[in-house]
């Protein structure tokens, strides 16, 4: 049963990943908690958790995320977001680009299940692979 906030949203992320069947789960994260958290829920698809730096080490999160089943840990290159600002829905994008073009782990029209909690705000969203580069 989910014990914290995160919990509370990774149980829901793995249980819409598999009603949708999703190819991946994306999990944007500065500690790694969230990703590792939904590792605990053992999806059948693999989490592509994209680490980027804020205050934390990303690359310290990405080797600690690294003895989590199923979790493919990512450090957000600087070209992913805009500037310096973190913006959800074009890191999102682009790991999911990533995931497609590079890691060739989801196909266009694949369910994709997105997790972030960067702003705030937690938000879990389902969107579909796009065969281009526009969502």
């Amino acid at each position: 049963f989910p014990r914290g906030f995160e919990d509370f949203l990774a149980s829901p992320a793995v249980r819409t990943a598999q009603k949708v069947q999703a190819s991946i789960i994306v999990c944007l994260s500065r500690t790694g908690t969230t990703s590792r958290l939904i590792a605990k829920y053992r999806p059948d698809a693999p989490i592509l958790s994209v680490c980027y730096a804020e205050e934390a080490d990303p690359a310290s999160v990405a080797r600690r995320s690294l003895v989590s089943r199923g979790i493919i840990p990512v450090i957000q290159p600087p070209e992913w977001g805009q500037g310096n600002a973190i913006v959800p829905q074009e890191v999102m994008r682009n790991a999911i680009l990533y995931a497609r073009d590079t890691l060739k782990i989801v196909k266009p029209g694949d369910a994709v299940v997105g997790v972030h909690r960067l702003l705030g705000e937690a938000i879990l969203k389902v969107v579909v692979c796009p065969e281009g580069n526009a969502f």
